[in-house]
C-alpha cells in the first residue's frame, strides 16, 4: 500500500493511505453498509479499511466523518454518529480519542447548515463534550484547544442543544488548558480563541470571571510577544 504523511503547523503528522479516502467513502456509501442494522459489523468493516498502527473506532469515524460532513451525506453521518455512541465507552480509552474528537466537533460545527436533519447531532455532541473535556483535557495542544472553543461557540451559535453544566465545565478545562499551553498559540489559534470567547459570553455561557480574565490576559500576552518577535 502506498502511503503518504503530511504534517500541519503544529508538527502533527497524520498518516493518509492514497487509496484509504476512495476505499472508506466507497463502503459507508454502499447500500449494504448504511442499511445495515448491525452496528458491530458495520464497525469492523469500517475498521477493516485501516491498518494496525491506525486501527482506532474514533479515528475510522472521524476520517469518514471530516470526508464527508461537507458533502451532504445525512444519513451516512447519522450511521457513523450511532456507532460512536454505541461504543463510546470503548472510543474513549483510545490514546487517539482527544484527536478525534475535537476533530469532529469542529467539522460539525464548520458545516452545520449543510446537513439537512441535526437532530442527530444533539446527543453525539453532547456525548463528546462529556468524554473529552472531563477525562482528556489535558492532552490537548494549542490547536485543539482553540478548535474546540471554536467548535463550542458555533455549536451554541447555531442552536445546538449543549447541556448548560457540560458547556460550562468544558469551557472551563477547556481555559485552564489554554493557559498552560499559551505559549505554544499561534496567531490562528489566538483569533479563534478570542472569538470564541466573546461569542460564549454572548450567548449567556457562565465562565469565572478570573478564568476569563486570566485567559483573555495569556492570550493577548502571546499576541504582543508574536507581535514583537
Amino acid at each position: 500500500m502506498k502511503e503518504i504523511f503530511s504534517r500541519n503547523s503544529h508538527g502533527n503528522t497524520y498518516y493518509q493511505p492514497r487509496s484509504l479516502k476512495s476505499r472508506v467513502l466507497s463502503l459507508v456509501r454502499s447500500k449494504q453498509w448504511l442499511d445495515g442494522n448491525n452496528l458491530e459489523h458495520c464497525k469492523e468493516q469500517l475498521l477493516s479499511e485501516f491498518p494496525r498502527k491506525y486501527k482506532t473506532i474514533g479515528n475510522a469515524i472521524k476520517y469518514a466523518f471530516m470526508s464527508l460532513i461537507e458533502k451532504r451525506n445525512d444519513e451516512i453521518i447519522k450511521k457513523l454518529s450511532e456507532i460512536w455512541l454505541k461504543y463510546n465507552k470503548t472510543i474513549q480509552r483510545e490514546n487517539d480519542f482527544h484527536i478525534s474528537a475535537s476533530n469532529i466537533l469542529h467539522r460539525a460545527a464548520k458545516n452545520y447548515f449543510k446537513l439537512s436533519h441535526k437532530d442527530y447531532l444533539h446527543d453525539f455532541t453532547n456525548t463528546i463534550l462529556l468524554q473529552i473535556y472531563e477525562t482528556k483535557a489535558d492532552s490537548f495542544n494549542s490547536q485543539d484547544i482553540a478548535n474546540s472553543l471554536w467548535a463550542l461557540a458555533k455549536l451554541k451559535e447555531h442552536g445546538v442543544y449543549i447541556a448548560a453544566n457540560t458547556l460550562q465545565n468544558s469551557v472551563a478545562r477547556l481555559l485552564e488548558r489554554a493557559q498552560a499551553k499559551a505559549d505554544s498559540f499561534n496567531s490562528q489559534d489566538i483569533a479563534n480563541s478570542l472569538w470564541a470567547l466573546a461569542k460564549l459570553k454572548e450567548h449567556g455561557v457562565y465562565i469565572a470571571a478570573n478564568t476569563l480574565q486570566n485567559s483573555v490576559a495569556s492570550l493577548l500576552a502571546r499576541a504582543q510577544a508574536k507581535a514583537d518577535s
